[in-house]
């Protein structure tokens, strides 16, 4: 559901896409649709919904 309202600390789903992707590149990990990519994509989704 995080697609209809943008997680906590962002303005804009953009602004949410732009820090995964950023996050991803910081980790080391190429910006490609595949499994790692989207496991990290995944914890860090579930990471930026946590945090108060």
């Amino acid at each position: 559901m995080w697609l209809l309202q943008p997680p906590p600390g962002f303005d804009s789903l953009d602004a949410a896409l732009t820090h995964l992707s950023a996050s991803a590149t910081a980790a080391g990990l190429p910006i490609l649709a595949d499994r790692t990519f989207a496991e990290h994509v995944g914890r860090e989704v579930a990471r930026i919904f946590t945090q108060p």
